[in-house]
């Protein structure tokens, strides 16, 4: 870090220095804007972008895919909710993404074990519970290396400084903020900034404004310093919001709010859609494999489960119902002949400790894990009968697929939490990435991108588009348009 000069009017400040913010830092750089790039964080890395293990994909389809594949995917898992300019522009420029990145150094290539899906190289499996992490790991190498160019071609980098404040010029433009370092507030000025750090879900009053009444009992699956700020900003000045309510999140096990062994893996999406999932009263309430068929994948379902939980009353009070063959399925993918979650779910949860419950008779799980008994038992044979005659579309809850009858003893039950990863509400932005008003006007000298964005995710089936390929896409659209509007 240098020390910035006061009386400096900056091309772009970057407000949060995720893949987002370093991609926007980067490409405005390039293209031979002042930059300045502030993050409260202690270094680069300190983002949500380390718990991705460097997914680089477009969720569960190929980056690389056609637009009109992209496009009808978004369409599909977003539930028609995603808007359609942020789509298109997101499908036409995913492939460059991957591009650009590798211009700066930055591969995203195949694993041996999954050959479908592009990772930032070298992968690593993200650390559980975030106790470490590795800079030569994934998104962590390539924040590090974004910091480094971009300080090496005269770019200012402020870590530890919160941005706190948007300064606006009487004309109602954005014109800089206000940031707080370690050594007080002061302003930077700016004719553009860009708002890149990250999305809400590290904010307890937020998530139960937002998301459910009692959002803020899931657990947090990502980084505490994600917060809003970008948001809180974005709504002083007006700005127009979109499908504020959905996340990408997946189902943990509920011991995990006090065992770091327990998360961010193994994730219960596989083996809820194994069996089944219950509240309290021993009821179904959501469709276990919420998705269906389709490009949307199985893969997509445990995101729609995470929501449905999430967004309720008691995001702790659900229960995995196994049989002993489910039970050992352990969450396994035949399709894909993997893992789903990275992990087999029933034996890292106990090599972990996790509370498992497990008996002979459903009664007696159910006073176990203090389920009510008849709720259980009532649910379970009506499950299985509609199961074993293959109608289980047709319980008062539908169930899509082709579930199996749990009836082969012992039983087992798994308590769980609702697990949030990053919200995919936020400002709503324009195809340039220009924060809208409520009025339905850019508001001037202001963008927003990745997590800090809405209007590219949310829906009931999943409606999740890959973190770091929407962020990377449109880091590299709002310093372009930045850069073509200076030069107009």
């Amino acid at each position: 870090m240098s020390d910035f000069d006061s009386t400096t009017i900056y091309d772009v400040l970057v407000a949060g220095t995720g893949m987002a913010g370093w991609t926007a830092a980067r490409r405005a750089q390039q293209l031979g804007l002042r930059v300045v790039a502030a993050d409260k964080g202690d270094g680069p890395g300190s983002s949500n972008a380390r718990m991705s293990g460097g997914f680089m994909n477009a969720a569960y389809v190929g980056i690389r895919e056609k637009p009109d594949v992209l496009k009808a995917y978004a369409e599909e898992v977003t539930s028609g909710l995603a808007r359609k300019e942020l789509v298109e522009v997101w499908a036409e420029n995913c492939s460059r993404t991957i591009d650009w990145l590798a211009g700066e150094d930055i591969i995203a290539g195949l694993l041996p074990e999954r050959r479908d899906r592009l990772y930032i190289l070298p992968f690593r499996l993200t650390p559980q519970g975030l106790a470490e992490y590795d800079r030569e790991r994934g998104p962590d190498k390539a924040m590090t290396s974004h910091a480094a160019r971009f300080v090496e071609q005269g770019g200012l980098y402020m870590p530890n400084s919160r941005v706190i404040d948007l300064l606006v010029d009487s004309d109602g433009r954005v014109s800089g903020a206000k940031i707080e370092t370690p050594d007080g507030i002061s302003e930077i000025r700016a004719r553009n900034v860009v708002l890149s750090d990250g999305g809400f879900q590290a904010n307890p009053e937020l998530l139960r404004k937002y998301v459910g009444p009692q959002a803020d009992k899931m657990k947090l699956r990502s980084m505490s310093s994600q917060t809003g700020d970008g948001l809180a900003m974005a709504l002083k000045l007006g700005a127009a919001v979109d499908n504020m309510n959905y996340f990408y999140g997946h189902m943990l096990h509920l011991d995990s709010l006090t065992n770091d062994g327990l998360w961010p893996y193994p994730i219960l999406d596989g083996i809820i859609s194994d069996g089944i999932l219950v509240n309290r009263q021993g009821r179904r309430f959501v469709n276990e494999q919420i998705t269906g068929e389709g490009m949307s994948r199985l893969a997509l379902s445990g995101v729609g489960v995470t929501n449905a939980v999430g967004q309720g009353d008691d995001p702790r009070g659900a229960f995995v119902i196994l049989d002993a063959e489910s039970w050992k399925r352990q969450g396994w993918d035949k399709d894909r002949g993997e893992f789903r979650g990275t992990k087999p779910a029933n034996d890292t949860i106990l090599e972990a400790g996790g509370t498992v419950y497990k008996a002979d008779s459903l009664v007696e799980l159910a006073r176990q894990a203090d389920i009510d008994p008849h709720g259980l038992v009532a649910t379970v044979e009506a499950f299985n009968a509609a199961a074993t005659v293959g109608k289980a579309a047709g319980l008062p809850v539908p169930r899509s697929g082709k579930p199996d009858p749990l009836t082969i003893a012992p039983f087992y039950a798994v308590p769980s939490v609702a697990g949030i990863t990053f919200t995919l509400g936020g400002v709503r932005i324009n195809r340039n990435g220009q924060v809208q008003h409520e009025n339905g006007h850019a508001i001037p000298g202001l963008y927003a991108a990745g997590g800090t964005a809405g209007g590219l995710g949310g829906g009931p089936r999943g409606g999740y588009l890959g973190g770091l390929a929407c962020a990377t896409v449109f880091g590299l659209i709002c310093a372009e348009h930045i850069a073509a509007t200076k030069a107009a």
